[in-house]
């Protein structure tokens, strides 16, 4: 299975498609990945409801798919991506988006790096449980 996203970010499932019992099993809910995704959102107040729903549902990986600020400063991350997700940035898979790319040396790069405690490259890959793979293209 595959599903394109915004800021060319891949999703790829490796495991065979199957219909669903009526109820799951054990080893399918321990396999189990909820992966919520956010992107060209800003500060607003429909913003701030969804961000509270998301980190509610506290999602396995939440998936930050760029173009949340006009330029990606610094201070935009801060007030945008921080005040609405900051507290799932451990959970987050960061794309930069085209508004954030002119700025990547002082706003994404510096920001994800604090957060995760390694800098996050351009291009990327996750693997998460369940087979998926995410990678990050930034197309």
């Amino acid at each position: 299975m595959l599903a394109a996203g915004l800021s060319g970010l891949l999703l790829a499932s490796t495991a065979a498609p199957a219909i669903a019992p009526a109820a799951p099993h054990a080893a399918a809910a321990r396999n189990a990945t909820t992966i919520w995704a956010v992107g060209d959102a800003e500060n607003s107040a429909r913003a701030r409801v969804l961000a509270a729903l998301v980190r509610r549902e506290r999602p396995d990986r939440l998936l930050y798919l760029g173009d949340v600020y006009e330029t990606g400063t610094a201070r935009e991350f801060r007030q945008g991506y921080g005040a609405l997700y900051g507290s799932l940035a451990r959970r987050t898979i960061p794309t930069p988006g085209n508004h954030e790319w002119g700025n990547r040396a002082v706003g994404y790069r510096p920001y994800w790096r604090a957060r995760l405690g390694r800098p996050m490259p351009d291009w990327h890959r996750h693997t998460l449980p369940g087979g998926w793979q995410v990678l990050s293209l930034n197309s």
